[in-house]
Formats: structure tokens, C-alpha cells, sequence
């Protein structure tokens, strides 16, 4: 998972980061060092990622919000086209001459990629007065009536590793005008730093702007669901293959899929780590019927799993169960 502690970056970094990732920037900075992130799942996928040790990415055509995608491409599609996007061109072009065609045509090739070959999973930002409920509108989303929400330290989203191929970004929550005001705001920051690039070069650009907009298609949501305050950790093999995610066939729902699983686990010969110790922080107990049988069941889990101090790492939300 990858968001870089900006206390470890250059000034040159930083600026980078700032001008051609604004928003990602400011979500990172919202969350903080000691932020938290939480998956809300049903008890049965909780249950698997304990026990197996690992998390599934599923593919975009997948998931609830199969259309995404495809509404991010097209948004940014019409405002790349737009009087705001001819402005973003031409500050581009004309202190890098063509390189927004150069863009243009990397960025094409690989759309089908992030459509057909893109694999995710969600999680949300925790905030400290959710330890005790939860959130409501998540566990109505995602619990069914035996919800489970593993809340999960930022650490390892901080790390500053390529080893999983796997990465994150915030969604951003933009309507067309919203998108507009981004690439407004976009234009903003080129026009006040002309000299970073032209130290940057033509390739450099070339790649954050490709980057810039692939997390924009995979990571745009109607504003309605703002609540939800989501990240998604993405992976394209197809981009990028990884040695670690492996590809498995499971039955979800009735439907017959691939699925990548990213093992939750040290690794040999570096600080990084998704081991389930060094990521779970808590579990909360959604409204359910069971919540003893279930805070015990998670208890033992969280033993098996070599977590200290299972007893208090597991909550029953104080949410009442709806007949």
C-alpha cells in the first residue's frame, strides 16, 4: 500500500507531491501519522481474512460500483476538453512542447487496463469517536446483520515501499463542476511553477501526468457517498505484476471470479510489514443478534493471529439491531 510520510521527503518531493497531486496530498495530511482505516465486511469475509491471512482485490466490474470507472473516464475525458482543460494543455505544451500528446496516447493505451484489469479493495477512514458505534451508514452498506469493521492502523499504508505493487489513493468525491474546479486549481499551480517543470523534463512530466490521471479514473465517486470518506488500494497487473499478490478463482455471491490476495504477513528482509499484529487495531461488533458469540469468536481470532491482548482489542457496537 503506498502513501509516502511527507517527514521523509525532500522540499523537491513535497512540491512535486503538491502540484500534480493536491488532493491526494490533503486527504494524506487530514489522516495523519497516527491516522486509522477501517474495512467494514460481513462476519464470514472477517472471519477469512483472519483466518487465511489475507485480503481480496477484487476487479472493478466486480463491485458495487461497477460503472465508476468508466463515469471517471468519461469525466475527465469532457474536462480535458474543456476551456479549463485547453488552458491545462497549453501551459504543458508550451514549456514542453507536444508532451501532452505523448500523454495522451500513453494514457489511451492503457485505458483498458484500468476498465478490465484494475483489482481493489475499500476502506474508510476511522475517526476516534467511531471506536464505540462504528458507523452507521457503513454497517446498513456492508454488514448485512452480522457486520464486522476492522480498524487498522495507517502504518502500513505510510510505507515507503514498491514490494506489493499495490497501492492507495483517496477517492475523490467530484461532481463535473467539482472536476472542473480541480483542473482549475491544477492550472493554478502550473502557471506559479514553471521552473519545476522545466527541472523535471518532458518524461517525468509525462509519467505524473499519467499517473495523475489514472488514480483520477479509478478513485471518482458521485459526492452523494462522501460519507463514506474512502480509500482505495488498487492493483493493475497488468501495469505492474507483483510477486507477492497472488491470483485465485473464488465464488462470491454466486459469481465465479478472479481475485487477487494479498497476504497479511512480514516480510523477509525489510521493515515492512501487513502481518495481522502490526495492522489490526480493533474490531467493532456490528448490530447483530450474536454480538457475545461474536466478540468471542473474533477474541480467538485475534489470539490465533498473535495479536496481544485480544480481550480488549474487540467491541460490540452499542448501535441497537433493527427487526
Amino acid at each position: 500500500f503506498k502513501m509516502d510520510d511527507f517527514s521523509r521527503l525532500t522540499d523537491h518531493e513535497v512540491r512535486v507531491r503538491r502540484l500534480f497531486y493536491p488532493h491526494m496530498t490533503q486527504r494524506l495530511e487530514s489522516v495523519g501519522p497516527d491516522g486509522r482505516f477501517v474495512h467494514y465486511s460481513t462476519a464470514e469475509a472477517g472471519v477469512g481474512i483472519l483466518t487465511n491471512k489475507e485480503v481480496w482485490l477484487r476487479n472493478t466490474s466486480c463491485m458495487n460500483d461497477f460503472s465508476e470507472v468508466q463515469h471517471g473516464l468519461n469525466l475527465l475525458a469532457d474536462t480535458y476538453k474543456s476551456p479549463v482543460g485547453q488552458r491545462f494543455q497549453a501551459i504543458l505544451n508550451d514549456n514542453l512542447d507536444g508532451v501532452c500528446e505523448e500523454f495522451a496516447q500513453l494514457f489511451d493505451r492503457h485505458q483498458d487496463a484500468l476498465r478490465h484489469d484494475s483489482f481493489v479493495i475499500c476502506v474508510s477512514e476511522h475517526r476516534r469517536h467511531e471506536d464505540i458505534t462504528g458507523r452507521l451508514s457503513m454497517w446498513r452498506a456492508y454488514g448485512s446483520t452480522s457486520g464486522v469493521a476492522l480498524v487498522m492502523s495507517a502504518a502500513p499504508f505510510r510505507s515507503e515501499t514498491n514490494l506489493l505493487r499495490a497501492y492507495s489513493t483517496p477517492v475523490r468525491y467530484a461532481s463535473k463542476d467539482d472536476l472542473q474546479q480541480d483542473f482549475s486549481e491544477l492550472v493554478s499551480g502550473l502557471e506559479k511553477n514553471i521552473d519545476l517543470l522545466k527541472q523535471l523534463g518532458r518524461e517525468e512530466v509525462r509519467r505524473h501526468l499519467f499517473n495523475m490521471f489514472k488514480w483520477a479514473a479509478l478513485s471518482i465517486k458521485h459526492p452523494g457517498f462522501v460519507e463514506e470518506q474512502e480509500w482505495r488500494v488498487v492493483y493493475t497487473p497488468s501495469l505492474e505484476r507483483s510477486d507477492v499478490i497472488a491470483p485465485d478463482v473464488k465464488l462470491i455471491r454466486g459469481v465465479p471470479q478472479t481475485v487477487y490476495k494479498l497476504p497479511l504477513r512480514k516480510f523477509d528482509g525489510t521493515t515492512f510489514s501487513t502481518a495481522v499484529p502490526d495492522v489490526i487495531d480493533k474490531i467493532i461488533i456490528g448490530p447483530t443478534a450474536y454480538p457475545l458469540a461474536m466478540r468471542d469468536a473474533f477474541i480467538e481470532l485475534l489470539h490465533r493471529a498473535g495479536v496481544p491482548d485480544p480481550g480488549t482489542r474487540v467491541q460490540v457496537s452499542d448501535i441497537p439491531l433493527r427487526a
